[in-house]
């Protein structure tokens, strides 16, 4: 059976800088980055994927320096685009930040790679400060949410992630923009996990 990987990450500290991998004792949701290896290459992925199926992938943006968003979509295309890497990664979702001035340049630097499918930007605001991926909550920004309309212009989607807290916000951007492709990641992350919170998580879903 071919199986397409949905959402996966490369990554290399030669090739550029990740800021969540310089502190490496830094508390997340997901734990700590002291574990992770320096780098995630295709031919990592094919080591794990051993007799799978995998015809294709899309690589989602991984936290790469946010000062030179677009460098790393000119990475990833020289990794698609090398001879042994198998095409991979074959589609490629881009980070931009919607609250820049110069996000409509940076959107148009993503499209010069012919593998860019899509955006995301964290968007994921919580009471517990460690679990805040976003610096503010953009889905009440008036200029975020202008911005975010570019994607209609250079036809591309946008992958949600955010909390279940977040998701009536999430609903009323789909519904301002209903020509944009919404790829929900990780299905709202659940990270409160009382009863309660699933409760209410899975009517946001």
């Amino acid at each position: 059976m071919k199986i397409i990987d949905a959402h996966h990450h490369f990554w290399s500290v030669k090739s550029g800088n990740y800021p969540w991998l310089e502190n490496r004792d830094q508390e997340t949701l997901w734990g700590t980055p002291s574990d992770i290896p320096s780098e995630f290459l295709p031919e990592n992925l094919f080591a794990i994927t051993g007799n799978l199926e995998l015809a294709k992938s899309v690589h989602i943006q991984c936290g790469y320096d946010p000062a030179r968003p677009a460098d790393e979509s000119k990475w990833l295309q020289s990794l698609a685009d090398a001879p042994d890497s198998r095409g991979f990664p074959h589609a490629i979702v881009a980070f931009a930040d919607f609250s820049s001035p110069d996000v409509e340049t940076l959107l148009s630097q993503h499209c010069e790679y012919k593998n860019i499918r899509g955006i995301r930007q964290l968007l994921n605001r919580h009471r517990i400060e460690h679990w805040n991926m976003a610096e503010r909550d953009y889905l009440k920004d008036d200029t975020w949410r202008e911005n975010f309309s570019l994607l209609g212009k250079f036809d591309l989607s946008f992958d949600l992630h955010l909390y279940y807290q977040q998701i009536d916000n999430a609903i009323s951007l789909a519904r301002e923009n209903p020509d944009i492709l919404l790829i929900l990641n990780h299905a709202g992350v659940p990270a409160d996990r009382d009863s309660e919170s699933i409760d209410a998580w899975g009517s946001a879903i």
